[in-house]
C-alpha cells in the first residue's frame, strides 16, 4: 500500500503575470497540507515549494499547463502527488474556483500510472457558458407550453405532406413534455408510474422520417441521438448496445445528466433487427444475434439507470481534474425512444391481405395498387401488433412502442413542393453554394417541375433531389469559379442537358478568364503573407509566366502554379531573414520559380554582413529576465520562476 500525500501550491509572481499577459499580483504565496493513509489531516508551515525540488519531467509539464492556461489572475493553483518516498509523481492543474483534491480510487494500486504525471488544465470560463446553456435548456423545457396544432404547423413550415404523421407525433410529444415539465417542477412527479409514448415511423425510405424528427428535437431543444439499429450487437458482445446510447445523449448535453434524461433517442432501420424474412421481397433473414439486440433495448425503453461511463472506459476521479462529480448514473425513465424502418416486406403482404385478387378484364383496378401522380400506395398504417411480430419483431419489443405511425411515399409533385416550400429546401443549400463562388444561381419554375419528375424516378424519395441537382450542378461548380462568371439560370433545358448550356456560358469569356488569373495572383501575396507573415510581390516576369501558363493549360491554375512557393518553409525563412538585413523583400522573380535553390542562394550571398553592434544588442536582450509573449522556451520559464519563487 503506498502512502499519498498532498501538497497544494500557489505560485504568484510579477515575471509569470509579465509573461502571460496577466495583472500582475505582489506577494507569492504557497500554503501546504499533508494528509496521512487514515485520513487525517494536518496543517503544515506556510512555504514556497520551487519548481527545481521537482523531477525535470514534472516541472516540465507544470510549466507547459502554466503557460498554456492564460491565467487572468497571475496565479496558478493545483495539486502535487508524492509517492512514500516523498517523491513528486502527478500534477493536477486548476484554478482558485476549482477546489482540487486527491482521492484514493482503485487505480492507486496500478503502479505504472503513478509513475507518469497528468496534467488537467482548467477553463473557467468555458465551464461556466456550459452550465449557463445548461441551465437555459432545462428552463426552456420547464416552460413548455405547446399544444398539439401549433407542433405541427412548425412541422408544415419543413415537412411536406405527412398529415397523418405530423399529428400523431405532435399529440405524442406533447404529451410526453408536459409530463417532463411537471417533473421538473415537483420531484413527487418524477415518482409516478409513467408509461412513455414511445413511437414507431413506418415507411420507405426517403420519405422524411428522419427529417421529422431533427425539426422536433430542433424546436424542443432537447438531446438528440440517432443511430442505425444495424451497428448494435447484445451487451457482453464487442460493438455497441442499446446502453451506449443513453451515454451519447450525456455527451450531446454537455455533461449534464439531468438534461440529458429528458431527451431523444431515435433508432433508424429498426426492421432489420426482424429475425426472419419480412416478406416475398425482403430476401433477408435478419441480423444475426437480432433478438438479443431487441432485448437489450427492453430495459432501457422503460425505466433503468444506467451507468454514463462503461465500465473498461471509467477514468479515476483523481483525473478529472477539481469540481463536483458528476453523476454516475441516468435514468431513461422520461427518455423518449422513437423507431423506423422502411417495413418493404411487411408493405407487401399487406397489400397481399388487404387487394383483392385481379377478376379478370374487368376485375381490378389501376387506383387500387397507386395514387395520384403514380406513388405507389402503402399499406402500412393497417398494421398490428400481429403483423409486426409476424414480421420478426418481439413481443415484448413491439408492445413497449405505443405509437405507430404511417408516412406516405412522395411523388413527384410531393418532391416539387420541398423545392419550393420547404423552410429546408435542399435548393436553398445550392444557391449558397454557388454565392461562395461568387455566383448568382437562379432556378426557373419549370426547371424546379423537371428537377421533381427526375428526382421521383430514382425511388429514393426526397434523397433523390440532392442526386439530381448535384448531378446538374457539378460541372458548373468545376468551370464557373474560374471563368469569372457570376450569374447562372438553371431552366428546364439546362436541367434536361448541364454540358450544353455550360459549353454556352464559357464562349467568349476568355477576357473574364485574364481578370480571374490577376486576382489568383493577389490571391497568392495574401496567402503568403496569412501563412508566412511576409509581404511579398510577384514580379512582373513571375504573373506574366503564370498568364500565359494558366491560359495554355485551363486545367491549371495561377495558385495551383504557386504552390510550391507557398509550401516551401525554407524559402519563407530565407525571405525573413532578407527582410530583417535589408529592411525589405525583393519582388518574387520568374527564376525563383524555375530554380529556387539557386535563386535563394544568390540573394542571401548577395547579403551585407551583420555588423557587431547588433550583436551586441541582442546579448542585451538575452539578459533581460522576462520572456516575450511568444516564446516557447519552457528552460527560460522555469528559470523565471524559479528566481522570483526563491
Amino acid at each position: 500500500m503506498r502512502r499519498r500525500r498532498a501538497v497544494s501550491v500557489l505560485l504568484c509572481c510579477h515575471a509569470a503575470a509579465a509573461f502571460l499577459g496577466a495583472r500582475p499580483v505582489t506577494t507569492p504565496r504557497a500554503h501546504r497540507a499533508e494528509a496521512n493513509d487514515d485520513g487525517d489531516e494536518n496543517e503544515g508551515d506556510d512555504a514556497v515549494i520551487g519548481l527545481d525540488s521537482l523531477p525535470d519531467e514534472l516541472q516540465s509539464q507544470i510549466v507547459e499547463a502554466i503557460a498554456r492556461s492564460r491565467l487572468r489572475d497571475g496565479k496558478a493553483e493545483g495539486v502535487i502527488s508524492t509517492n512514500e518516498d516523498g517523491a513528486a509523481s502527478l500534477f493536477l492543474f486548476g484554478n482558485e474556483d476549482e477546489e482540487v483534491t486527491l482521492e484514493k480510487t482503485d487505480s492507486d494500486e496500478d503502479e505504472d500510472d503513478d509513475d507518469q504525471p497528468f496534467v488537467v488544465l482548467g477553463d473557467r470560463k468555458r465551464k461556466q457558458k456550459k452550465a449557463k446553456d445548461k441551465s437555459e435548456a432545462l428552463s426552456r423545457i420547464a416552460r413548455f407550453d405547446l399544444r398539439p396544432r401549433e407542433v405541427r404547423e412548425h412541422l408544415d413550415r419543413y415537412v411536406v405532406r405527412q398529415a397523418d404523421a405530423k399529428k400523431v407525433l405532435s399529440v405524442a410529444v406533447c404529451d410526453h413534455y408536459n409530463v417532463v415539465r411537471r417533473c421538473l417542477a415537483d420531484e413527487n412527479e418524477k415518482k409516478a408510474e409513467y408509461s412513455k409514448p414511445n413511437i414507431l415511423l413506418l415507411g420507405p425510405s426517403g420519405s422524411g422520417k428522419t427529417y421529422i424528427m431533427r425539426t422536433l428535437a430542433r424546436l424542443l431543444g432537447v438531446p438528440f441521438v440517432r443511430a442505425d439499429a444495424t451497428k448494435f450487437t447484445e451487451t457482453g458482445i464487442v460493438g455497441e448496445d442499446a446502453e451506449d446510447l443513453v451515454r451519447q445523449l450525456v455527451e450531446q448535453a454537455d455533461g449534464d445528466v439531468e438534461l440529458a434524461q429528458y431527451g431523444i433517442i431515435y433508432v433508424d432501420e429498426v426492421d432489420k433487427l426482424c429475425r426472419g424474412e419480412q416478406g416475398p421481397t425482403s430476401g433477408s433473414q435478419g441480423v444475426p444475434g437480432n433478438r438479443g439486440v431487441q432485448n437489450t433495448f427492453l430495459k432501457v425503453m422503460e425505466e433503468t439507470e444506467i451507468s454514463i461511463q462503461k465500465q473498461s472506459g471509467m477514468i479515476p476521479q483523481i483525473f478529472l481534474g477539481g469540481g463536483d462529480a458528476a453523476p454516475q448514473r441516468i435514468s431513461t425513465k422520461h427518455v423518449l425512444f422513437i423507431f423506423s424502418g422502411a417495413f418493404t416486406g411487411l408493405d407487401e403482404r399487406l397489400k397481399q391481405k388487404h387487394v383483392p385478387k385481379n377478376m379478370g378484364f374487368l376485375g381490378g383496378g389501376h387506383d387500387d395498387e397507386e395514387e395520384d401522380d403514380d406513388v405507389p400506395k402503402s399499406y402500412l398504417k393497417q398494421a398490428t401488433s400481429a403483423d409486426f411480430v409476424d414480421a420478426g419483431l418481439e413481443t415484448e419489443f413491439i408492445g413497449r412502442i405505443p405509437v405507430r405511425v404511417a408516412v406516405d411515399p412522395l411523388g413527384a409533385r410531393d418532391l416539387e413542393l420541398v423545392l419550393l416550400q420547404s423552410e429546408g429546401s435542399v435548393l436553398r443549400q445550392y444557391e449558397r453554394d454557388f454565392e461562395g463562388y461568387g455566383v448568382d444561381l437562379t432556378v426557373s419554375r419549370d426547371a424546379i417541375a423537371v428537377i421533381a419528375k427526375k428526382a421521383a424516378d430514382e425511388k429514393t424519395g426526397a434523397r433523390g433531389l440532392v442526386t439530381v441537382l448535384e448531378r446538374t450542378f457539378r460541372e458548373f461548380k468545376y468551370e464557373l469559379p474560374c471563368a469569372g462568371i457570376t450569374e447562372l439560370h438553371c431552366d428546364a433545358a439546362t436541367v434536361e442537358n448541364p454540358r450544353a448550356t455550360l459549353d454556352r456560358l464559357l464562349e467568349g469569356v476568355d477576357g473574364a478568364r485574364d481578370d480571374v488569373r490577376k486576382a489568383d495572383a493577389a490571391r497568392v501575396e495574401a496567402e503568403f503573407f496569412a501563412r508566412h507573415s511576409l509581404n511579398v510581390t510577384l514580379g512582373d516576369s513571375l504573373v506574366d509566366f503564370l498568364m500565359a501558363e494558366a491560359k495554355a493549360h485551363p486545367e491549371r491554375s495561377v495558385r495551383g502554379l504557386c504552390a510550391p512557393l507557398l509550401d516551401d518553409a525554407s524559402l519563407a525563412a530565407a525571405l525573413h531573414t532578407i527582410q530583417k538585413r535589408t529592411g525589405s523583400i525583393p519582388a518574387l522573380p520568374l527564376e525563383l520559380l524555375l530554380d529556387r535553390e539557386a535563386t535563394v542562394k544568390r540573394w542571401l550571398d548577395d547579403l551585407p554582413d551583420v555588423e557587431e553592434e547588433d550583436d551586441d544588442a541582442d546579448e542585451d536582450d538575452d539578459e533581460k529576465p522576462v520572456a516575450s509573449a511568444s516564446s516557447d522556451d519552457r528552460d527560460t520559464l522555469r528559470q523565471i520562476f524559479d528566481a522570483v519563487v526563491k
